[in-house]
């Protein structure tokens, strides 16, 4: 059965504390900061498949980040694989930069610190969460993560952050 956050069914004074808490629960340990939203609203429908996460999410502006803190409490080493369907993001991923958009297929890897900008109205997005070892075995570079794959037709590469 598949878990549900709905800030919908929350009251608005809680939305944000409970999606904190959500978020560092299902995604590894991520944290949240606001970004001026409101109200908040979020909903966020995660199942499992054969040992494998899967998510559906829809959320507004927001700062999502994972430091080098919460990284060293990760149990499960894992790639996020996620396919953006609407909205911007900007972020940096170790020490690549990157811009994610709609239609663009985002690789991340959750053992390196990941700092993104949601912008605007937010996002709309579908997560897969891959055992890393299992997942690196099918990889020719490994070490090439994150990965943007681009539906547009201009290529838009990732950058070395300075």
């Amino acid at each position: 059965m598949p878990v549900l956050f709905d800030s919908k069914t929350i009251a608005a004074r809680d939305n944000f504390s409970l999606w904190q808490e959500f978020v560092a629960s299902a995604f590894l340990g991520m944290k949240a900061e606001p970004t001026g939203v409101d109200p908040f609203v979020a909903r966020v429908e995660l199942s499992n498949a054969s040992g494998t996460d899967i998510a559906t999410a829809r959320f507004p502006g927001q700062r999502l980040y994972r430091s080098k803190a919460e990284i060293a409490h990760i149990v499960h080493d894992a790639y996020c694989v996620a396919l953006i369907e609407s909205g911007l993001s900007q972020g940096t991923h170790g020490d690549v930069s990157f811009t994610a958009r709609p239609g663009d297929l985002v690789i991340i890897d959750v053992s390196k610190p990941f700092d993104l900008s949601v912008s605007g109205k937010g996002t709309k997005l579908s997560v897969i969460q891959l055992d890393k070892r299992q997942f690196a075995q099918r990889l020719a570079e490994p070490e090439l993560v994150p990965v943007t794959v681009s539906t547009s037709s201009e290529r838009q590469p990732c950058s070395r952050a300075t």
